[in-house]
């Protein structure tokens, strides 16, 4: 009975991103009929659709200039009206943390670069577009010279690194900072010519060149976060990109996804932009990934306090893998056999590292490899459960 319910409330939500998704292409919410499903969905889908999709700020401008908002139930209307305060004051602190890094910058003689998110914020091109952290590159020399600088000011340090970014800063009153000091998953060095190529941004800050920029913002969302594909926010930073690249730059972007290893959904992902840019009727090509994110996003909320937040999220990635593909899960695999940099989070094998190094990275490894086998199999029982998306409701 819990699992039909959590079907519904996930059905709820695919109408309620119907019509959001014709309403920021088209602008209209009467052609194929959406408005009826999605003013009927429940407080909780609406709930569910706000946090998986995290684009309350367009989502209701969107109605406004459609005047429907006042036709919503008037619960839905303060959530709504909750959730774009809450992500417009968001995005008012990142901004202003990006002018103090700027200004600091400047002075230092750093060279600042920003990635994804935080760049239509500093140039002001889109709305108030979601953020869960700011992402900045910095030369790896400089990376402790800026990570000194920023906890300074951090309240905490997270516990996650990766070949290409140091731990978070979590800095209080603003959002969490990520310091890359390369673009590359691999964490090998950057890919020649990009700083040569970076372009100046307000505040002092840069910029990857804007086709690189595109891609870059396309193929994370892409191959590093499954669960992410085709969601709005998402969307919407994608489409700011390609409105900064010049229109005849736009097949460079096609031929980079063709010789990909990911190139469907890449292609998926891109062409739902593209239909952004252009206020076109946007296909949901990925309406498939759109149902079970809300599924995870729901069964993960109900697990409780008690989880991990990484695991859960691992969890995740893993789930969608299995609906996605074996190249899919073949990634994930060799993402987990890339070593981590700093020390290991545990502190046995953090002590063991520190006495005896190869050891440690030997039993760090084979940790993580356990880790995985079980988190998969976990993932896979709950693939397995998960019944196969509904169709199309008739409009």
């Amino acid at each position: 009975m819990a699992g039909v319910k959590l079907r519904r409330l996930a059905e709820e939500a695919l109408d309620v991103r119907a019509l959001v998704l014709d309403l920021l292409g088209t602008g209209s919410v009467d052609g194929e009929g959406r408005w009826p499903g999605a003013k009927a969905a429940s407080l909780p889908a609406w709930e569910l659709f706000l946090r998986s999709e995290r684009c309350a700020a367009p989502a209701a401008a969107a109605l406004e200039r459609a005047g429907r908002v006042q036709e919503l139930a008037p619960e839905v209307q303060v959530l709504l009206a909750h959730r774009r305060r809450v992500e417009s004051v968001r995005a008012l602190r990142a901004r202003a943390q990006l002018a103090e890094l700027g200004a600091v910058a400047h002075e230092r003689g750093w060279r600042v670069l920003i990635l994804k998110g935080g760049v239509p914020l500093i140039r002001e091109s889109s709305g108030a577009l979601d953020l869960a952290d700011l992402d900045i590159l910095v030369a790896e020399s400089q990376v402790p010279a800026v990570a000194t600088w920023l906890d300074e000011r951090a309240a905490r340090t997270g516990r996650y690194t990766s070949p290409r970014h140091v731990a978070a800063r979590y800095v209080e009153g603003g959002v969490p900072v990520e310091i890359h000091h390369t673009t590359e998953l691999s964490g090998s060095a950057t890919a020649d010519g990009v700083w040569d190529r970076a372009v100046p941004l307000p505040a002092g800050l840069f910029g990857l060149e804007p086709v690189e920029h595109a891609w870059f913002v396309l193929h994370h969302l892409t191959t590093t976060h499954y669960s992410r594909r085709g969601r709005i926010r998402d969307l919407l930073l994608l489409a700011d990109a390609l409105r900064a690249c010049p229109r005849e730059r736009w097949p460079d972007i096609a031929r980079r996804v063709s010789a990909d290893r990911f190139a469907v959904p890449l292609r998926d992902g891109l062409a739902m932009a593209q239909a952004l840019v252009h206020q076109a009727a946007i296909a949901d090509r990925c309406r498939s990934v759109a149902f079970t994110r809300y599924v995870m996003h729901e069964l993960v909320r109900r697990a409780g306090r008690g989880r991990s937040v990484l695991e859960a999220h691992q969890v995740v990635e893993w789930v969608f893998a299995f609906q996605a593909g074996r190249e899919e899960r073949r990634f994930l695999w060799e993402r987990a056999l890339v070593p981590s940099t700093g020390p290991s989070s545990y502190r046995f094998i953090g002590s063991v590292e520190r006495l005896h190094p190869r050891l440690g990275l030997l039993w760090r490894r084979a940790a993580r490899l356990v880790h995985r086998a079980a988190i998969r199999t976990l993932a896979w029982g709950i693939a397995r459960w998960m019944a196969p998306v509904p169709p199309r409701r008739s409009p």
